[in-house]
């Protein structure tokens, strides 16, 4: 059984944090005011009071960044729990997420035909030619791409050469982001629904 977290309400742990934060700064400005109104000033303690509500701000930083994190990793941990119970349920969120992200991709998927596994061949492809810099706006400035584009060819493409190519590859394929998060859905659903049938260990 996992740990138990308290939840805390967002707004009021933020509002606290904010608050706080903002005493603790205009405190450090008040010290620093009336410092400068005093003819003989301790710098030394104004520096110390200074630095002592920057500390204070920081760590209340840190304790919500702690917070954020262990509210996260809980969510993480009830949604997997939640799966194993309800693996259908899950798997139908899992292919709701992949169509709101790129409905070609789920389209493509739901065919099950050739384009599956020509889609998924050349998936790593359009990838290493997105990396490169060839993109469907054209060639990304300052990448790999257009820095060989400027030494190679000055700027002018001749017409069938494979810079060309990769040109069109990119221009023509599908957003990335989106295609990897309807990919990663469906990699959810063979997850959950291999556990369920009981390809794998649970």
């Amino acid at each position: 059984m996992p740990p138990i977290i308290i939840m805390s309400d967002w707004s009021k742990l933020a509002g606290s944090v904010f608050s706080q934060a903002s005493y603790a700064l205009t405190e450090a400005k008040q010290r620093a005011n009336e410092a400068a109104s005093q003819k003989d000033i301790d710098w030394s303690k104004v520096w110390a009071d200074i630095l002592n509500a920057l500390g204070q701000a920081g760590r209340l930083l840190v304790e919500l960044w702690g917070t954020i994190l262990s509210s996260i990793l809980f969510a993480l941990t009830e949604a997997n729990d939640w799966s194993i119970i309800h693996p259908y349920a899950a798997a139908g969120a899992l292919i709701f997420i992949s169509a709101i992200a790129n409905i070609g991709v789920f389209l493509t998927l739901l065919q099950l035909t050739g384009t599956i596994a020509v889609f998924l061949c050349l998936l790593p492809v359009q990838l290493i030619v997105w990396c490169f810099g060839f993109r469907s706006q054209g060639v990304a400035q300052g990448s790999f791409a257009s820095q060989y584009q400027s030494n190679y060819y000055g700027g002018t493409v001749p017409r069938g050469s494979g810079f060309a190519h990769l040109q069109s590859v990119g221009a023509t394929m599908w957003i990335v982001p989106s295609t990897l998060i309807s990919l990663l859905s469906y990699v959810g659903v063979a997850i959950v629904l291999g556990r369920e049938w009981g390809w794998w260990l649970q």
